[in-house]
């Protein structure tokens, strides 16, 4: 097939941060700024589905793993390549990063999720080892789970590619099948989701999702992504803006997210990869811009909306509408502004460097 040059999905990895990026402004924002006597939640739409930019991230994961190694599978001499990929990909700015914020806490104890002279939690958050809390950055609890597929894929990069669809659905089958036994009755929210072993944790399942869709475009399976990626799209809104609305339902936690966002954001994803491979699909610039320096925005925007708060300094101050929103809108293009100044100055010479490193070796 023609190669597919995957720009649709950097797009939708900017998407994904936008959404996780407003979910936690409007979080933010109700719990510090009044309006009128009431909470201000300026993006409030975004607090019943922004997270779910968290399971566009995962389906987009295991999406590039199976379309990018797909001629590698089944051959044991890439796993080293691999594994140092994705380790120079994760590691080296989140480390700066977990640094800054470590130091900052000192001054303003806050930013960091626990104390900072909590070592056992400091290595386990450096080495984005799995805790039933989060890590020193909140974030990062996302980012053990990839630390998790990757491994697991490493391993399935070894083993005969005629076994590859088989071992995935073993793994998800698996899955199903433990988290039953960790799941309790009063669960919810993402607090929850931190005491359940990868192993037993729905949001896997959207990595195996994304690989499953990964199949399915360099199998040239591409017939329907205008009409999936429509129903996608119109599920993520409808869910968001109708069923949780009127509902009390948990769609944070559990299989419920897995067959509500999860679906429908694997739909996107295979909606806009198929149009792309068939030459359909128009992907804004300024959209593409925003998915390369994706990473960077989503490991900086928590701290850049603390330092706002922290700089204006008026938690129970009655702001006027007109002000609470220009303050909103200023701290959204900081975030954006602050991701696109790191992806340039630090992430791109971090990736540079570790790709000259793979070549000498």
């Amino acid at each position: 097939m023609n190669r597919v040059r995957l720009t649709s999905i950097q797009a939708l990895r900017g998407v994904a941060a936008c959404m996780v990026l407003l979910y936690h402004l409007s979080y933010t924002l109700e719990e510090h700024y009044l309006v009128e006597g009431v909470r201000f939640r300026p993006f409030g739409f975004f607090v019943e589905l922004g997270y779910a930019g968290v399971d566009l991230f995962f389906v987009i994961s295991g999406f590039v793993m199976t379309v990018t190694c797909y001629d590698r599978l089944g051959d044991p001499r890439a796993v080293g390549s691999f594994l140092w990929r994705r380790a120079t990909r994760i590691y080296p700015l989140y480390w700066l990063v977990t640094l800054a914020v470590l130091l900052l806490a000192w001054f303003e104890p806050s930013l960091a999720t626990r104390s900072k002279d909590d070592l056992g939690h400091i290595f386990k958050s450096v080495v984005l080892w799995r805790q039933d809390v989060f890590p020193i950055m909140g974030v990062g609890w996302t980012l053990s789970y990839e630390v998790f597929f990757y491994l697991v894929f490493a391993v399935l990069i070894a083993c005969p590619r005629k076994l590859h669809l088989l071992l995935l659905m073993a793994w998800g089958g698996i899955t199903l099948l433990r988290f039953p036994g960790f799941s309790q009755e009063n669960t919810q929210g993402t607090v929850s989701l931190l005491h359940l072993p990868f192993t037993a944790s729905p949001l896997v399942l959207e990595f195996i999702g994304g690989c499953l869709i990964g199949w399915l475009i360099k199998l040239e399976i591409t017939g329907w992504g205008r009409s999936a990626q429509a129903a996608g799209w119109a599920g993520v809104l409808l869910i968001g803006g109708v069923s949780r609305a009127f509902t009390e339902f948990d769609f944070e936690y559990g299989l419920l997210r897995l067959l509500t966002f999860g679906s429908c954001v694997g739909l996107i994803v295979y909606g806009s990869a198929a149009q792309e491979s068939r030459g359909k699909f128009v992907i804004p610039a300024w959209l593409i811009k925003i998915g390369d320096a994706s990473y960077s925005l989503y490991l900086t925007h928590v701290y850049v909306i603390y330092c706002i708060v922290i700089l204006v300094k008026s938690p129970a101050k009655n702001l006027g509408y007109a002000t609470a929103t220009s303050l909103s809108l200023a701290a959204f293009v900081t975030c954006l502004a602050v991701g696109q100044v790191t992806f340039q100055l630090v992430e791109k010479p971090l990736i540079e460097c570790s790709r000259l490193g793979l070549k000498r070796s």
